[in-house]
């Protein structure tokens, strides 16, 4: 072959690889994406549980909190995530706001650590921890990753069969 011909070959393919394939597609979610985001929920989970059972506020509590939207947001675009999995969902999207809210309120000093304890339980234990849990359970069924227990509450939360203990732990 001639120079100039190998040169337009190598400059076409080497101008093709670079511009990348002509389609486009989503990353589909793996089993690991619900296995991190359910571990790393867990660990904020018990992250704010300290902060609920003891009188300090050491500021984590809000940077806990601030990360649960987006494992929320992970779980929730689980592919084949069921009716129960979907309407957990929906009711943490209601639910969260209240608990950055009172974390705010304790910043600023509208609230003592008490009432912003306060606050945060009377939110996190009725509805929130059990929601996170069938979101957990929910997913990890849909992405065929291994089932996780129920997310533990603080010690004012009341025991009840959905909130027996911390993710992991629980299940096995």
């Amino acid at each position: 072959m001639r120079a100039a011909t190998i040169t337009a070959i190598l400059a076409f393919s080497a101008g093709t690889l670079a511009a990348g394939p002509a389609y486009s597609y989503t990353k589909r979610q793996s089993e690991s994406d619900q296995s991190i985001a359910i571990t790393g929920w867990d660990s904020s989970v018990n992250g704010v549980n300290d902060f609920l059972n003891s009188d300090k506020d050491e500021g984590k509590p809000a940077d806990f909190a601030g990360l649960e939207p987006g494992f929320l947001a992970t779980l929730e675009a689980t592919p084949s995530l069921g009716s129960k999995g979907a309407e957990a969902a929906a009711a943490l999207e209601k639910a969260f706001p209240a608990i950055p809210q009172a974390l705010a309120d304790l910043i600023s000093g509208g609230q003592s650590v008490q009432q912003a304890q306060d606050a945060i339980n009377n939110i996190r234990c009725p509805t929130v921890l059990s929601n996170i849990s069938t979101l957990w359970i929910e997913a990890a069924a849909a992405a065929g990753a291994d089932t996780p227990g129920a997310a533990l509450g603080s010690i004012l939360c009341p025991l009840n069969n959905e909130i027996t203990g911390d993710a992991y732990t629980a299940a096995k």
